[in-house]
């Protein structure tokens, strides 16, 4: 499964998972996680059409990283390390055929408590659907 793939690629990283250790979290990280953290979120999923009609297990979806730290310095260098690790994968034993960074922007969470910053990246990630 993608979710599990994405977990371990980015935990298992040698400078993300240094930094996050296992604070990758989907969709929401809890509301006292420890920073910086990696929230994901699958946003858009689209199938492959095989001849005949057929649906493929082959899907490319459009997921956001978001890195979030209490400073700029460190939520930059840990959204470098993600894109670090999400551009090199290349491991013909995984689901994860293609990637490809599409966008990323700088954001700031005022309404958290502490406030903190976020780098968010949009990827198309390219995967066989088990």
């Amino acid at each position: 499964m993608i979710d599990v793939e994405l977990f371990q690629r980015l935990t298992g990283d040698a400078t993300a998972g240094t930094m996050v250790g296992t604070r990758v979290y989907p969709v929401r990280a809890p509301q006292d996680a420890a920073t910086p953290y990696v929230v994901w979120a699958m946003v858009s999923r689209v199938g492959d059409q095989a001849l005949g009609g057929d649906v493929s297990s082959l899907v490319a979806s459009r997921f956001q990283f978001g890195c979030y730290a209490a400073d700029y310095p460190t939520a930059r260098a840990l959204a470098d390390a993600v894109r670090r690790s999400l551009a090199s994968w290349n491991d013909p034993a995984s689901a994860v055929k293609n990637t490809f960074q599409d966008n990323e922007l700088d954001l700031s969470e005022l309404d958290l408590n502490p406030p903190l910053i976020r780098i968010e990246q949009d990827w198309i990630i390219t995967f066989i659907d088990t």
